[in-house]
């Protein structure tokens, strides 16, 4: 029975192997209560994976080929004596695996297991031990995961945008999400088009719908992770200097640096610039790299040019002993000096555009109203306009340019 339990513990450590995988992935978007028990599920998925990969020596030490080959049955097992196999129920899923251990291990493994289980139901606010994926995506992928994948290839500036911007979803999925929701939209544009068709409308008018939202739709997936990047960019930006300032005094206790990471991360003043500490956390605890090559690895990923240089240049002052909270301490007031120019920068620009504004949209108002009151005094036309459309377009163009206005000072505006 040796080669049966052989295939037992391999199909074990491959399923733990995709468990710990999933919970990778979700440790990017945990909320700093979940992070902490999904790295204890992680860490005991491992020594359960290491328990069982501790066993393969001894059963197939016990598989032996001596015997000629007389009948269907070519192996044989030698006993074993350390090795028990036993069989033992999820409670999570309820699904039932069979697995050979070292008899010392036995106990260790079922103490794992309860632990793990226990962590993954309080992760997923169930009993389900399933994290649950995004249903829509799960469906897209469904229907266009075989199409999306084909032609995955020929975005590969998307797929950079998806990763800089954390997305959650890799490029395949996305890409399926974004023909789904285009094949919706289009279905949604064909039935309001039916809708006008039977109350009697002119439909014709509304043909134009379903082929807009057809175009429309793509063009909108195709450019949100860029919007997104920059986005992340700019708030990483404005949070940084800050984030900073706390990770000097932190450092001042001659605290372990990666504890300081640690405690940036599960700050909820400081959301973004945290996002980008769980992935060295995540590199350190999960992968197992030191902390100087993980600096180095998410300042190549980190989307923010400043961020990016400042753990470049903390795994160089790790790496040759120096005073970190100095370096640190430096450091934030660059960035808080970097921080001041672009807030002056902004209300340059804002001064600037006040004087566009008072110009545009009051002074010229005012004028084209004069100009219409004196063309309705005189019987003057522009054209086929009557001077109460010309009134109507004014205002209408007015509340356009505002609402212009409005949007990009907003784009532009640092967060306070």
């Amino acid at each position: 029975m040796s080669i049966i339990d052989l295939k037992s513990n391999i199909l074990e450590a491959k399923k733990i192997i995709l468990n710990i995988k999933t919970l990778s992935q979700q440790l990017k978007y945990s909320t700093p209560k979940d992070r902490g028990l999904i790295i204890s599920n992680i860490k005991s998925s491992f020594s359960r994976l290491n328990m069982i990969n501790g066993a393969i020596p001894e059963i197939v030490k016990g598989i032996s080929a001596v015997k000629k080959l007389e009948s269907s049955s070519n192996v044989v097992s030698a006993p074993k004596k350390n090795i028990v196999n036993f069989k033992y129920t999820s409670l999570n899923s309820g699904n039932s695996s069979m697995v050979s251990l070292k008899k010392d291990d036995k106990n260790k493994f079922l103490k794992e297991l309860s632990l793990s289980e226990v962590s993954l139901r309080k992760i997923t606010g169930s009993s389900s031990g399933v994290i649950k994926p995004n249903f829509f995506a799960v469906i897209s992928t469904k229907l266009f995961g075989g199409i999306a994948n084909s032609f995955a290839g020929s975005f590969s500036d998307l797929k950079k945008d998806l990763q800089d911007s954390n997305s959650r979803f890799l490029l395949p999925t996305y890409l399926s999400i974004a023909l789904f929701s285009t094949l919706l939209s289009f279905l949604l544009g064909v039935l309001s088009l039916a809708i006008v068709y039977f109350t009697g409308l002119s439909w014709i008018s509304f043909i134009w719908i379903p082929f807009f939202l057809l175009i429309i739709v793509p063009i909108g997936f195709y450019l949100m992770p860029s919007f997104d990047k920059s986005s992340l960019n700019k708030e990483v930006a404005n949070e940084l200097p800050f984030a900073v300032i706390y990770m000097a005094a932190i450092a001042g206790s001659n605290i372990e640096p990666t504890k300081i990471f640690r405690i940036i991360s599960e700050s909820s003043e400081y959301k973004y610039v945290g996002l980008e500490m769980k992935k060295i956390i995540s590199q350190v605890e999960i992968y197992g790299y030191d902390l100087v090559t993980a600096l180095k690895n998410v300042a190549k990923l980190t989307v923010n040019r400043r961020l990016a240089e400042l753990l470049n240049g903390m795994a160089t002052n790790i790496s040759s002993g120096s005073s970190l909270k100095n370096f640190l301490e430096k450091k934030s007031e660059g960035l808080l000096m970097d921080y001041k120019l672009d807030r002056n920068k902004y209300n340059e620009v804002a001064g600037t555009f006040m004087d566009i504004y008072i110009s545009v949209l009051i002074t010229a108002p005012i004028i084209l109203v004069m100009l219409v009151v004196i063309m309705d005094l005189t019987s003057l036309k522009l054209g086929n306009l009557s001077t109460d459309s010309l009134l109507f377009i004014s205002i209408a163009m007015v509340a356009i340019v505002n609402i212009i206005f409005l949007v990009f000072l907003q784009i532009k505006q640092p967060k306070v």
